[in-house]
């Protein structure tokens, strides 16, 4: 009984945990995303956020977080993910694919 009990538990738990994550995650990137972010040092930080369709750069240290500017004409660098394609591309050889 106690068996089963533990297990009924953990099932519920994994349940729970799951449906949080999924929802966790859906509630914070529907308008609202960090682009990019740099850390200066260990407490100083500077980013780029997308919110609905304008990019703004903002500041966080230990005071806060401060807008910096609004990016008017800002196009995001797609990241190459593959570090082949980026030496490739660094030495000059990157117009073959």
């Amino acid at each position: 009984m106690v068996i089963v009990s533990l297990l009924l538990l953990i099932g519920i738990a994994i349940i729970i945990s799951f449906m949080f994550r999924k929802n966790f995650k859906n509630n914070f990137t529907k308008n609202m995303n960090i682009v990019d972010k740099m850390y200066i040092s260990a407490d100083k930080c500077i980013f780029i956020i997308l919110v609905n369709n304008d990019y703004y750069m903002m500041s966080w240290d230990k005071s806060g977080i401060k807008l910096i500017d609004k990016l008017e004409n800002f196009e995001p660098v797609k990241k190459e993910q593959n570090f082949g394609k980026v030496l490739k591309k660094a030495m000059g050889k990157g117009n073959e694919e």
